[in-house]
């Protein structure tokens, strides 16, 4: 469904954690390529979006789910909880694709 807009001279963009297994879309969306990088679950194709203050949206394709936390915190990273949510919404599925 999307695909990474990124340069394969210039991958990867990072070089630790998810950003090791994402790219970008052309819309400036973070794009899943390597799920197994990520320290919460996510699925092959899923893009995603951090704000500054700790808002997020996943979307999903594989599991057919839509994200949004709409937090303001700052400093957005402070404790993890955008990932902690991540990982809780997974479990509260009944049945994953």
């Amino acid at each position: 469904m999307y695909q990474n807009a990124v340069p394969d001279q210039a991958m990867p963009i990072g070089d630790r954690g998810y950003w090791v297994g994402s790219g970008w879309t052309l819309g400036g969306f973070n794009l899943v390529m390597n799920p197994d990088t990520y320290s919460y679950p996510v699925s092959e194709g899923t893009i995603w979006w951090d704000g500054s203050a700790g808002t997020r949206y996943f979307i999903d394709p594989v599991q057919n789910t839509v994200t949004v936390i709409m937090a303001q915190v700052s400093p957005s990273r402070g404790g993890g909880f955008r990932e902690d949510f991540t990982r809780l919404v997974d479990a509260a599925m009944v049945e994953r694709r």
